[in-house]
Parts: structure tokens; C-alpha cells; sequence
């Protein structure tokens, strides 16, 4: 199980960094989430993967920080589901809104995320 937090965190990682590096690879992301409703196909696969960190938590060195990002992705993911058509647009179109600089941002602080979780498996 701590495998399993290891390699989402390395993914985490990779994410934060391609955001910094890059961050008009953003607008491409959201573009395709927008594209047939993928954005709750997205939001099940981000929903999944925060059910296995929460049930990997208590196997690791630090298990609350680990239950605490799995429960707050599972949150959000559960959020996202309920919300109504609008309002998930509504969402998109703010993320899409985001400046170059604080996408970079967005980016540093899911890097930040991917080197918590790393250590605390």
C-alpha cells in the first residue's frame, strides 16, 4: 500500500511540475475535460485514486496527512458529482480564467502536496 502512495505522489509531482513549467498546457487540459462530459470520467478516476490513498493511510509513517489528502480529494470528488451542470461549468470557466502566474502557483502547490505525501509514506 505504500507503493501505491509513493507512485501517486510521484505522479502529483510530475503534474506540479509540467503546471510550473508550463503552464498553458492548463487550458489544454480543461479544454479536454470539457469534451463529452469528461470531466466526471476524470473526476471518478480522481475519486478512486483518493479512496485507495485513504484506505493506504494507516500503513504508512505519517497516516494522517496521507488520510487527510485522500479524504479531501474524496470530498471534492463526491462535491463534484452532486453539483449541478452549471455550476461545474461554472468551475471550469474559473480555472480556465487563471493567469500564467497563478497557474504556477497551482502547480508549486501540487508539487508541495506530491513531496508531503512522499514523505509521509
Amino acid at each position: 500500500m505504500v507503493l501505491i502512495v509513493k507512485i501517486f505522489s510521484v505522479i502529483i509531482i510530475i503534474y506540479g511540475c509540467v503546471l510550473v513549467l508550463r503552464p498553458k498546457i492548463l487550458k489544454k487540459i480543461v479544454e479536454e475535460m470539457k469534451k463529452n462530459n469528461n470531466i466526471y470520467v476524470i473526476n471518478g478516476i480522481k475519486s478512486a485514486i483518493s479512496a485507495l490513498l485513504v484506505v493506504a493511510a494507516p500503513s504508512t509513517r505519517v497516516p494522517w496527512i496521507v488520510f487527510f489528502f485522500g479524504a479531501l480529494g474524496l470530498l471534492t470528488g463526491i462535491c463534484m458529482f452532486l453539483f449541478k451542470k452549471n455550476m461545474v461549468e461554472r468551475i471550469i470557466a474559473w480555472i480556465e480564467a487563471r493567469s500564467t502566474q497563478q497557474v504556477c502557483v497551482m502547480g508549486t502547490v501540487a508539487v508541495v502536496v506530491g513531496v508531503l505525501l512522499a514523505l509521509a509514506a
